[in-house]
């Protein structure tokens, strides 16, 4: 039966140079052909690939009946018949395998296009989906820059606890047990207030000197296990051995002269817990008479070690600022160590020799003062989920775990990696909103790429489909041909895009994340888009193919083949009955209106009630996808309209006749080409879209870092027992005169001053009714020149000076600076000449005072300082804040000097011209100055803008990929839809050619219509996106009661317009002239 049909469609098969009497002779003597192959090839007891064949040979002769009879008396059996049902499946299959391999062979540009279609599609749905995945890793980077890749630390109880170390032997032993809860764990001792003696030798003189610093920690560590728990990825020194040790590059240039690797250093410590348990341990088996006495509290231990090397960064190990005073021990011989320098306060004693010797001989893990953490390997897969909600629950379920199972009662947890990780809560939901968004533009453009191959497949084809419904072929058998075109294409193109997705996933991991390719990050599809890739590659051919399948059905016979009319139709005329109206999609869109409005209504206050950040997002992202569709809805009507626009604009120097040519293939190309508008203005909407949502999340970022700390570095102490010495750090602020454009003071708030401090600081009205507590703060007058001017914005001022300047005025001895917010709220309006003072109210338990003060300025926001329209918080940390002058707070507190004022924060402005090295290098010379009990408890906040730097060009490298992406998949579909416009109009290109038009105002004509379509396609996305957009900033403005700015990507738009006018030309000008080059003839035959 295969051969029969074969060999039928052989001979009817038509060639662009037969002419028309050899075609009309084909057709008349098909029947006679059929018959002659029917005799020929039929046997009795025959199965055929069709049933509409048995109706066809009912015409043979009698001879041929009979057989036919004896053949079917024996399927009246059900197991015969359902024997032959199967046996109909395969020949069927063969027979149009073996058809759509020849016409593959026939088309091959048509099917190099397909296949590079589906294969760039997997392809990038495997890498754009795995990297998306990988995405909450930007935010891990940045958490990890300040606290290191320590997910979890186990220190020992609170302080009623007796407990004062943890047994790593104990916890080896123990996770020995337990293989299946992959604990990762490591020991660590850290002791603080470390001194360190140097000796420096002077070049020119040849003397030597020593030197001292202090404020130190000494790390003691196990670099093999902490390697084998992939802490500290890039620490790629080998384990130290006694006596060695490594510290910070800056510590040994600025602070211990230059240094260097193979010198000694004397470290001092308090180890004064130590000694205590290792007594009580030594003194288990002794009398009272016989116990050694325990050391004084303030017992110095001097250890001598050997510089192995200088690190210049803490390598993921520990937090950045403790990083750059740091020395780094192996914990393992530390207790050997300490048994041959211990002081002679131990060693003067009877058992002093014995107790070194004890000493010796015990296990310094014994005697960790924590136990650091890893999450089990892989372990970025942890921070990889969507939320920040299921990363803490993944963090603190294997932590809580740990510690129920080993029995650990009065021990504490900290995550710090998980605690900076919350600031990037809302970032890391839009992230993930942002990049679904992303997949589901690849899902869309896949749909309606592959949908346009198929259908254009079968309009280009509709002649041969016509012959074959004409010799037999039922509907089934249609529908099974489409489905193997389908697959004949599809499922090389997904075998090459998976083999594919390999080196790609490796190259973008190298260069965008810059990671090595081990662990999380294996060169490997995740599970998801594996899954997402292979549903693209079969599922959505499949669903795909009903539309055609439904048009091949559907199709008149006689216009099928129908050879001597052009296929191209500008008017349709469409006849619908009453009685025949399909409800089914009005149905299908009434389901999914339904669906979407009731969850809206009932989710969003669902969301808000129960504060859940992530179903919020959740209903956000389904509310935009409904406005993308509706303006994109909006975009696809309006298409004609900008073609006509640009029609005229753009080709104002062409002939009318030209742009009338023009015009009418607009017309009559428009149900071909709003598929590829569609694409191009989804694709560069959404681009457009994403682009600005991205800048605007990173906006939001460094705004957010701006009106916490104002300006960078900023440096705080948390209480006024670690004082900042003015004087010295004025001194190390001068030395540095070439790198700081200013720098402000600014006092502890009165309530915690040291000296005369209140208990608290009232607002009242006039009247003394209204009363608000509030936190009184005195600045300098330079206060707001050094704070970033982006976040000022001032409803009142009743002088010209500067803000802070009025504070040191006349009028600003008895005037306070606020927020608008007290100015309804006191029922007072400066600027409009109403009552222009309040009253402060300082309260002690023995004596209280009422001031009578004017406003001199109403911010309604500012960075730093609590201060705004809206109104305040009911937490003591929300309490809207208050500023007086230096002079007007020492007199309300009864201080004789400003110099009695406790400074609590110092906040420096660099200038534009300054480096991130002269940055650091201010901190330092501040943090040297000062002494080492206060340097270990001030709080240093540094610009960041380096790190941001590096956030910023993984993003965009991964935008890049996006945009290339998007624009070939755009690429495949213009050509293919222009390819079969071209292909439709043969007939008119030939009649063109014989009227005169010469080759080139061909190639002009398709290129033109390719030009208006792709540029007004475009301009319609980039409305779409802007739109979108521009609400989107709005939103954000809402929420965070923050200035936002709108920002535009012009360079990518300018690439993207570019790159679209490109493929626009590419996709028309080959086609073209592959069509031109032949003969009008033989173009008229095509």
């Amino acid at each position: 039966m295969i051969h029969l049909l074969d060999s039928t469609l052989e001979n009817v098969e038509l060639g662009f140079d037969e002419d028309q009497s050899q075609i009309q002779r084909k057709f008349n003597n098909i029947n006679q052909t059929m018959e002659e192959s029917f005799e020929k090839s039929y046997k009795p007891g025959q199965s055929f690939a069709d049933d509409s064949y048995s109706n066809f040979l009912d015409k043979d002769d009698d001879s041929s009946n009979d057989h036919r009879a004896d053949a079917r008396k024996s399927l009246k059996d059900p197991e015969e018949q359902k024997k032959l049902r199967s046996m109909k499946c395969w020949p069927a299959t063969l027979f149009f395998t073996t058809y759509q391999w020849r016409d593959l062979k026939r088309r091959k540009c048509h099917f190099s296009l397909a296949f590079c279609s589906v294969f760039f599609i997997v392809v990038s749905t495997l890498v754009v989906t795995t990297v998306i995945d990988k995405g909450p890793y930007i935010f891990l980077e940045l958490a990890q820059d300040s606290f290191g890749e320590i997910d979890a630390i186990i220190t020992p109880g609170v302080s009623e606890s007796k407990q004062s170390f943890l047994s790593y032997t104990a916890v080896e032993n123990r996770i020995k047990d337990l293989p299946e809860m992959q604990y990762r764990v490591s020991p660590r001792k850290v002791l603080q207030a470390v001194s360190a003696y140097g000796n420096n030798t002077n070049q020119e003189s040849g003397l030597t000197s020593q030197l001292k610093v202090d404020g130190l920690t000494l790390y003691l560590i196990d670099t093999l296990k902490e390697r084998s728990i992939e802490l500290g990825k890039n620490y790629d020194y080998q384990p130290l051995q006694q006596g060695e040790c490594i510290i910070h590059q800056n510590l040994a240039t600025n602070f211990l002269g230059g240094i260097g690797i193979e010198q000694k250093i004397t470290l001092q410590v308090d180890i004064q817990n130590l000694y205590n348990a290792l007594i009580d341990f030594f003194n288990v088996p002794r009398t009272a008479k016989q116990q050694l006495k325990k050391p004084t509290l303030y017992t110095q231990t001097n250890l001598t070690c050997i510089i192995k090397n200088l690190s210049s960064a803490s390598h993921g190990k520990f937090e950045e600022e403790t990083s750059l005073r740091s020395v780094i021990m192996e914990i393992s011989p530390f207790n050997s160590l300490l048994s041959s320098n211990l002081p002679k306060e131990i060693m003067t004693q009877k058992d002093g020799a014995e107790f070194a010797h004890f000493l010796a001989g015990t296990q310094s893990y014994d005697f960790s003062d924590q136990l650091v953490m890893t999450m089990p390997e892989p372990r970025i897969t942890v921070y990889e989920q969507a939320s920040y909600d299921d990363i803490q629950k993944s963090v603190l379920t294997q932590v809580n775990n740990f510690i129920d199972d080993f029995g650990f009662h009065a021990v504490t947890a900290l995550t710090p990696v998980l605690g900076e990780m919350q600031k990037y809560n809302l970032a890391i939901l839009f992230f993930n909103l942002i990049f679904r968004i992303v997949i589901m533009i690849f899902i869309v453009i896949s749909v309606m790429l592959i949908y346009s191959l198929l259908m254009i497949g079968i309009e280009t084809k509709t002649m041969e489909t016509g012959i074959m419904r004409m010799v037999g072929v039922s509907k089934r058998g249609l529908v099974q041909m489409i489905f193997v075109q389908s697959f004949m294409f599809v499922v090389p193109a997904l075998i090459f895009g998976v083999a594919l997705s390999f080196p790609a996933l490796a190259l973008c991991f190298i260069f965008v994340f810059t990671e090595k390719l081990e662990g999380a990050f294996a060169p490997i599809p995740s599970t998801y888009s594996i899954i997402l890739a292979v549903s693209v590659g079969l599922l959505i051919p499949l669903f795909s193919s009903i539309l055609p399948v439904i048009k091949v059905l559907g199709q008149n016979l006689n216009d099928a083949i129908n050879y001597q009319r052009s296929r191209v139709k500008s008017t349709y005329v469409e006849i619908l009955k009453a009685n025949q109206v399909n409800i089914v999609p009005y149905l299908i869109f009434g389901c999914i209106a339904t669906l979407y409005g009731f969850g809206v209504y009932y989710l969003l206050p669902l969301a808000l009630l129960s504060f859940n950040l992530g179903l919020i997002l959740q209903v956000f992202f389904f509310i935009l996808l409904g406005y993308l569709f509706g303006l994109i809805l909006f975009a696809i009507n309006a298409q004609r309209m900008v073609e006509n626009m640009l029609l005229f604009l753009t080709l104002f120097w062409e002939a009318p006749a030209m742009k009338a040519l023009i015009n009418n293939n607009l017309k009559s190309h428009t149900q071909k080409n709003k598929l590829t508008s569609t694409v191009f203005s989804m694709a560069l909407g959404f681009l457009i879209f994403l682009m600005v949502q991205y800048r605007l999340l990173r906006q939001q970022n460094s705004v957010q870092r701006i009106d916490r700390y104002g300006s960078y570095p900023y440096i705080i102490t948390p209480s006024p027992m670690y004082n900042l010495d003015y004087m010295k750090i004025e001194q190390a602020l001068r030395a540095n005169n070439d790198s700081i454009e200013s720098h402000t003071w600014m006092a502890f708030e009165a309530a915690r001053q040291p000296i005369n401090p209140v208990d608290r600081v009232n607002l009242l009205d006039v009247s003394q009714v209204q009363d608000h507590v509030m936190r009184l703060y005195a600045i300098q007058p330079n206060a707001f020149e050094v704070l970033s001017k982006e976040l000022q914005v001032v409803s009142y001022q009743a002088s010209g000076l500067g803000y802070g300047e009025s504070l040191y005025s006349a009028r600003g001895s008895q005037s306070i600076i606020l927020g608008t917010y007290f100015k309804a709220l006191l029922d007072t309006d400066p600027s409009e000449g109403a009552l222009d003072y309040f009253k402060l109210k300082l309260l002690r338990t023995k004596q209280s005072l009422l001031y009578r003060v004017r406003p001199t300025v109403l911010f309604d926001q500012v960075s730093v300082f609590k201060m705004g329209s809206k109104e305040p918080g009911s937490t003591t940390s929300s309490q809207y804040h208050v500023l007086s002058s230096l002079p007007i707070m020492a007199k309300y507190l009864s201080v004789r000097s400003v110099k009695d004022l406790a400074m609590e924060r110092v906040i420096l402005k660099m200038k534009d011209t300054a480096t991130l090295d002269q940055s650091e290098k201010v901190v330092r010379d501040i943090l040297a100055a000062l002494p080492s009990d206060t340097t270990e408890n001030l709080k240093v906040k540094k610009d960041k803008a380096q790190l941001f730097a590096s956030v910023d060009r993984t993003i965009s490298l991964l935008f890049t990929v996006l945009i290339m992406i998007t624009m070939f998949l755009c690429f495949f579909q213009l050509s293919t839809s222009m390819s079969a416009n071209l292909y439709e109009q043969t007939k008119e290109i030939g009649v063109l050619l014989s009227l005169g038009f010469t080759r080139m105002r061909i190639v002009m004509l398709y290129s033109y219509e390719s030009f208006i379509l792709v540029m007004a396609s475009s301009m319609l996305g980039v409305l779409v996106g802007t739109i979108a957009a521009f609400t989107m900033v709005l939103q954000f403005t809402q929420f965070n009661d923050m200035p936002t700015n709108f920002y535009f990507p012009w360079q990518q738009l300018i690439g993207i317009f570019v790159a679209s006018i490109v493929c626009a030309l590419l996709s028309t000008i080959g086609p073209t002239r592959s069509i031109v080059k032949h003969k009008i003839a033989s173009i008229l035959r095509m």
